[in-house]
């Protein structure tokens, strides 16, 4: 932090803001390709939090950050915990958010909030991390691979990309010399001249910090709408589709038991209004070729206006409904196992979609029919079509409050799986239905349009869906530990599945 301010060498540092000398160059390796060789791990990032410091917003206020500022200690002699002391007793004079070396990476102040570490002009917009010196070649090498994932991190979870500063002073990655030189407010030029020591350079830093933040990157498909989101799910899994099951977006009744008829006959499970066809998803039925729509629920849920939409198209269309949810879902079963027997089926509480969702895929894979009871009670026609179809073991999904243990012990084979809360069950199902992974769906538990879309595509893949909150929680965290799931999938957009949990999965995989 106590940094030598040499104003006078600007435009001679601007000449190692992009290339190191050739002398110095030559005497070191190529220190990007030493880390690809040989850095295949970065430190964990600590979060010590230093609570003196002031709380101050940023000028487009608070988590408002517009880039991160790259600063190096200028001190050969001192140490990160070193660093952190001094600027803590200091911190009146200059205070940044983050330090980084060769072994750690110590956030000191929530970068929500701005620091004073290059002036005012770049303190109201931008997050600081100091990288501290090191003595040798190695260490120089980790501390700019901790240094690049840190910065790479922070970019990512504000939603910035990696826009280099440096020569037009636009942009999210910014020098302290980028600072000076277009900002001003400050005249320091780090970090070119201790880079240059190592023959490194910006450039190659800026090429280092992207490949990170490309790295860093959880696969997230998404739609501007809920229908648009179903559409993208599509794309994602099918180049073409005979087949497209059709559900309304708006309500989830008609939509729980409809993933293992899309596992049948592979295809898309895509969104409509009630009472049109959504313009996404009538293109999306075109783009797939369908030429057979089942559409889940009567004219209530969907209305016939949709139906001879379809039919315009020349498109067979066969609605699968009854008077009731419950109905509906047997119409389905029906469909699905086509008169043959069935050694098992999965019931649910028809009046809630949570535990519907976490089970879908897994459903589907083994070709089980969901059928569903009506709160506290199953109805006789539910009774009949599981006698009828010779089930002898039962999936019970949810716990005594959704489904009560009166229809557990009603049921053949019955198998309770359940959690405290919505998100432990859906762990619980992943958990007994084990399907030896490495990818697993990713999409909210308080609304249903994305799981159910997802489910269909998790299902074609052989995964599974896991539902979240606003975090990940520890048994999620531990089932991802234990089964090696190393590529979570995120569907639905950030208002579904927000920033934070996204870093959370960064944390647990990358």
């Amino acid at each position: 932090m106590k940094k030598i301010i040499m104003s006078s060498l600007i435009g001679i540092f601007f000449f190692y803001s992009l290339f190191a000398a050739p002398s110095q160059a030559a005497a070191f390796s190529n220190v990007n390709e030493y880390i690809d060789n040989n850095l295949q791990e970065t430190a964990q990032i600590e979060y010590n939090h230093l609570t003196h410091l002031p709380i101050l917003n940023y000028r487009g206020g608070v988590g408002a950050v517009e880039g991160v500022v790259a600063h190096e200690t200028a001190n050969d002699n001192s140490t990160i915990l070193g660093e952190i002391g001094w600027m803590s007793k200091n911190w009146q004079n200059a205070f940044v958010h983050a330090f980084v070396d060769d072994e750690r990476i110590i956030e000191v102040h929530p970068t929500d909030y701005k620091a004073w570490g290059a002036g005012r002009y770049a303190n109201e917009r931008f997050i600081h991390v100091e990288l501290v010196r090191t003595h040798s070649f190695e260490e120089f090498a980790r501390s700019i691979n901790n240094y690049a994932y840190y910065i790479a991190r922070k970019l990512n979870a504000y939603d910035l990309k990696v826009i280099n500063a440096e020569t037009t002073g636009v942009g999210s990655l910014w020098s302290h010399y980028a600072v000076t030189r277009h900002l001003g407010g400050t005249t320091h030029v780090d970090p070119h001249g201790y880079f240059a020591k190592y023959g490194y350079n910006w450039n190659a830093f800026v090429e280092l910090v992207n490949n990170k933040y490309h790295a860093l990157q959880i696969d997230r498909i998404s739609g501007k709408t809920r229908y648009a989101t179903a559409v993208a799910v599509s794309q994602r899994g099918w180049h073409q589709s005979d087949t497209v099951i059709l559900t309304r977006g708006d309500d989830y009744a008609d939509a729980l038991a409809g993933v293992p008829l899309a596992k049948k006959y592979d295809a898309p499970l895509l969104l409509t209004k009630s009472d049109q066809l959504t313009d996404v998803t009538q293109a999306e039925i075109k783009r797939l070729g369908a030429q057979t729509v089942y559409i889940l629920g009567g004219e209530k849920a969907i209305s016939s206006s949709v139906e001879a939409t379809l039919k315009k198209m020349n498109i067979n269309v066969q609605r699968l409904s009854g008077q009731s949810r419950t109905d509906t879902a047997i119409a389905i079963a029906e469909k699905l196992v086509a008169g043959a027997p069935v050694e098992k089926a999965v019931v649910v509480n028809g009046y809630n979609f949570p535990d519907a969702l976490s089970v879908a895929a897994y459903a589907a894979a083994e070709g089980m029919p969901i059928l569903l009871t009506e709160g506290k009670t199953i109805s006789r026609a539910t009774s009949a079509l599981i006698d009828r179809l010779h089930v002898n073991q039962t999936y019970v999904i949810g716990g005594p409050l959704a489904v009560p243990k009166s229809i557990v012990e009603s049921l053949p084979g019955a198998v309770r799986i359940s959690g405290p809360t919505r998100y432990d069950t859906s762990i619980e199902v992943a958990e007994y239905f084990n399907l030896n992974t490495a990818q697993v769906y990713v999409t909210t538990g308080t609304q249903y349009p994305d799981a159910i879309s997802g489910a269909a595509l998790a299902a074609k893949e052989g995964s599974g869906v896991v539902l979240v909150g606003n975090h990940i929680s520890e048994s999620f965290k531990t089932h991802m530990r234990t089964h090696g799931i190393t590529d979570p999938k995120i569907v639905g957009g950030k208002s579904s599945v927000g920033k934070q949990l996204e870093e959370e999965l960064i944390d647990l995989v990358k």
